[in-house]
């Protein structure tokens, strides 16, 4: 219910349905907070994301890279990569090794973000740690990188 609920744009209804679970000693997973979070970062409602996901923590229940991926997904496509960085090193600080989704969707939000100053590093920063954690970059890891680059007349710069 809680998912028809999100995909009909419904969110706050689906998140009164997570709260009245809690109520009535259900105890709600990291799917259902997910689905919940997703929703809320669909509608651009990062505060209300982030709620959720503290508030799975003081219950006990650790986000998962779904969860973090979508929310990292969403601030970039908010153009807010310093705080999906952050998410990221999270992440990492609570023991989950981002996959090569989490790195693509990073990279892509840092090619695409207005200012270009100092992404290069950082995209290529992020393409040297993939490769140190055995990921192969492939076709849907470079693609947003030369897009965004060579939007911006920059492409040079990324290729040097």
């Amino acid at each position: 219910m809680i998912n028809g609920l999100c995909k009909k744009g419904k969110t706050e209804e689906a998140n009164e349905l997570l709260e009245l679970m809690s109520q009535r000693g259900l105890q709600p997973n990291v799917v259902t907070f997910s689905t919940v979070i997703n929703g809320f970062c669909k509608k651009g409602k990062m505060q209300e994301a982030n709620g959720l996901l503290e508030l799975m923590s003081q219950r006990g229940l650790e986000p998962n890279m779904v969860t973090f991926t979508t929310m990292i997904n969403w601030l970039c496509e908010e153009g807010k990569t310093e705080e999906a960085n952050g998410l990221l090193k999270l992440m990492s600080q609570r023991g989950l090794q981002p996959n090569v989704v989490t790195f693509n969707t990073m990279k892509s939000g840092l090619c695409n973000e207005g200012k270009m100053e100092g992404k290069v590093e950082e995209a290529n920063g992020l393409l040297e740690l993939m490769s140190q954690r055995g990921f192969q970059p492939n076709l849907v890891t470079f693609n947003p990188m030369i897009s965004g680059f060579a939007k911006r007349g920059r492409l040079r710069k990324l290729m040097g």
